[in-house]
């Protein structure tokens, strides 16, 4: 990852000054200091549900496909806000019969519960092997889990990216 930061810095540097470039990322913290100090950051928010269905019924409509709203509803659930987590889940189920978009369906669900124990038996300080039995239930890409965070009040999806503190 450095040494593609370090080229992409080195190009920033020599571009022009009328030369504008958009870098968009949903891991910020990653960059390198020297590469963030040269960019403006924005925080995009996240879509509300209607922008979220909207959204996604557009694919739908362009790809003349058809998902069940109970299904396009977990899927906004899942996403939180986050379109581009919207999208890749939609990708996952618009090619597929009804009964396989409902395993998946509860494929999320599964996702959902596995994080969270797991979260739950690392904030609780649980020992290795209650910790090892979480990690062997994990059927799924274990980067998937990732997009997961939690509060107190319990299990929240959202995109990655800085928070509204900017921290």
């Amino acid at each position: 990852l450095k040494p593609m930061q370090d080229a992409m810095l080195d190009v920033l540097e020599k571009a022009p000054t009328h030369c504008m470039f958009i870098l968009t990322t949903t891991y910020p913290q990653k960059l390198s200091k020297a590469l963030r100090d040269r960019c403006v950051g924005f925080e995009v928010l996240p879509l509300t549900d209607d922008e979220m269905y909207d959204v996604l019924v557009g694919v739908l409509d362009k790809e003349q496909a058809d998902v069940p709203d109970d299904i396009l509803d977990k899927i906004i659930g899942v996403a939180q806000g986050c379109s581009r987590k919207a999208l890749e889940l939609l990708d996952k189920v618009i090619d597929l019969d009804v009964k396989d978009m409902k395993s998946v369906s509860m494929q999320l669900d599964d996702e959902e519960t596995i994080a969270k124990d797991l979260f739950d038996a690392l904030i609780s300080k649980k020992d290795w092997k209650t910790i090892a039995k979480i990690i062997k239930t994990i059927t799924v890409e274990p980067s998937s889990l990732m997009t997961y965070s939690f509060e107190p009040s319990g299990l929240n999806t959202k995109c990655r990216g800085p928070s509204p503190s900017g921290s």
